[in-house]
């Protein structure tokens, strides 16, 4: 982690508070974390000032806390009676492993798919996410306009759930 505050001018006997920022990564496990902050200054004759500030920064993570980190389709416009492809990820960021149910579904498309799979809860793991795509094949017969597909995760007693859409393009056979 790393950030930096802007230069600024410090009086004798005066005092300034700034503020750092800076995001804990994604891949990261529960527990506590040193974090230094190295502060350097210089005076009005040019002699360096050094001080390093030593924290401990305590990261906790839920037990349970599965997302799609990608609900999407591969093409923005589908067309009547052809496929569509959904590429889906779900990221396992709690501390348990988990058991997952994936349903995704629209009435009006006549979607009702479903997947199950494992996640593990070691962040550097391969097992902690899964990402697949799925082929959805759209009726011949529906309007041109844009459907949204829910898609809900089922983890223990949890719902993560998200929706996306989907742009559906027909042919008038007038």
């Amino acid at each position: 982690l790393e950030d930096e505050a802007t230069d600024f001018n410090l009086n004798p006997g005066s005092d300034k508070e700034t503020s750092l920022k800076f995001d804990i990564p994604l891949e990261v496990e529960d527990g506590d974390y040193d974090l230094t902050v190295t502060i350097e200054g210089e005076n009005e004759n040019g002699f360096s000032y050094l001080k390093e500030i030593e924290f401990k920064v305590q990261v906790d993570k839920e037990k349970h806390d599965i997302t799609f980190s990608k609900l999407k389709f591969s093409n923005d416009k589908a067309e009547c009676g052809k496929p569509a492809i959904l590429d889906v990820t779900a990221i396992n960021f709690g501390v348990n492993d988990e058991a997952v149910k994936l349903v995704i579904s629209n009435e009006e498309l006549k979607v009702n798919l479903s997947d199950s799979f494992e996640l593990s809860n070691d962040p550097f793991s391969k097992d902690n996410s899964f990402s697949k795509a799925y082929k959805i094949m759209l009726p011949s017969v529906i309007s041109s306009g844009m459907y949204p597909l829910r898609a809900d995760l089922f983890y223990g007693n949890d719902i993560k759930s998200s929706t996306v859409e989907l742009n559906v393009k027909c042919s008038d056979l007038s």
